[in-house]
C-alpha cells in the first residue's frame, strides 16, 4: 500500500502499512483494540474531559486511529452526516450489526440521549433504546466498557453473538414485538447485509413505514448484492449513496440509505 506523503503526516498511524499488499493488510483483532482501550484509560484527561462525554471519547478514539493505529470505525466524516440523518428521522430503537469497540453505539446514544431528551420529539418519555450486535465477545467488552465510560449504558446495550442467530432470538422472546426497528444500520461482514435485511424483513421488524436502513462500506470493501436488492426492494420508498471518507487515508466510501414505503 503506498500512500500520499501528505496524508501520511496528517495520520501517521497509516506509516505501518507502508509497503504492504492490499490483501495482506491487518486493520483489526490484533490487538489494538485492547491498546485503544488502555490508551483512554491513560488519558491526561480522562477525569477531567472524558468522562462522561462522549464526544471526547469519540474524539479521543479517532486522535488513536489517526496517531496510533488505524480503526475500522466510521470516523468522524461519516459521524457528521449519521447525526444529520438520525436528527431528521429521530428513531427510538436502533440496532446496529456489527458494534466493534463502541464508536458508533456512543455516537447514537450521545443523539438519541439528546433529541429524546425529556419529552422527546412525539410526547414519548421512555428511554430510547439501541441494540449494539457484536460477534466477538473481547471487542464486545471492550465497546461495553467505552460505552459506560461515555455515560450511555441505560441507552445502549451491547449483544454478544451472530446478527443472525441474534436477531431471530429477539424474535423469539419478543424483543422488538412492540416498537420494531426504527433504524438499522449495517456495519458487519458485508456479504450478510442482504441476508440480514431480509431476515429483520421476514421477522417483522421493519413494518413501520419510514424505517431507515443505513449501510457502511458498500463501495469499499462493497456490497453489490445489497445494494441491488435494496434499490429493487418494493418496500422501499427511497434510496440512495450518501458519500464519506474513511479516516485516517481520506479514501471516499458511501453509506447506502434506505426509506421503507
Amino acid at each position: 500500500m503506498e500512500t500520499p506523503p501528505e496524508i501520511l503526516a496528517k495520520y501517521p498511524s497509516l506509516k505501518k502499512m507502508e509497503g504492504i499488499d492490499e490483501e495482506d493488510i491487518v486493520e483489526s483483532h490484533d490487538g489494538r483494540e485492547v491498546t485503544l482501550l488502555k490508551y483512554i484509560y491513560n488519558h491526561p484527561e480522562l477525569e477531567s474531559h472524558l468522562r462522561g462525554s462522549p464526544s471526547a471519547i469519540l474524539a479521543a478514539m479517532d486522535e488513536f486511529a489517526a496517531q496510533e493505529d488505524f480503526l475500522i470505525n466510521i470516523g468522524p466524516d461519516k459521524a457528521s452526516k449519521l447525526d444529520t440523518l438520525i436528527r431528521e428521522y429521530h428513531p427510538r430503537v436502533v440496532v446496529e450489526l456489527g458494534g466493534y469497540v463502541g464508536y458508533s453505539a456512543i455516537l447514537f446514544g450521545s443523539i438519541l440521549r439528546d433529541i429524546h431528551s425529556s419529552k422527546g420529539l412525539d410526547g414519548n418519555k421512555s428511554t430510547p433504546k439501541i441494540y449494539s450486535l457484536e460477534l466477538d465477545p473481547l471487542i464486545a467488552s471492550i465497546a461495553m466498557n467505552l460505552i459506560s465510560l461515555a455515560g450511555l449504558s441505560d441507552i445502549v446495550e451491547v449483544v454478544v453473538g451472530s446478527s443472525a442467530q441474534t436477531l431471530q432470538r429477539f424474535h423469539d422472546q419478543g424483543a422488538l414485538a412492540d416498537s420494531g426497528i426504527d433504524l438499522l444500520f449495517l456495519d458487519h461482514v458485508e456479504e450478510l447485509y442482504e441476508a440480514d435485511v431480509k431476515l429483520c424483513e421476514k421477522l417483522g421488524f421493519l413494518n413501520r413505514s419510514g424505517a431507515v436502513i443505513i449501510a457502511d462500506n458498500v463501495v469499499r470493501p462493497g456490497a453489490p448484492e445489497y445494494r441491488s436488492y435494496m434499490r429493487s426492494n418494493p418496500r422501499v420508498s427511497k434510496s440512495w449513496g450518501l458519500p464519506g471518507l474513511i479516516v485516517p487515508g481520506e479514501i471516499e466510501d458511501e453509506l447506502e440509505i434506505s426509506i421503507v414505503g
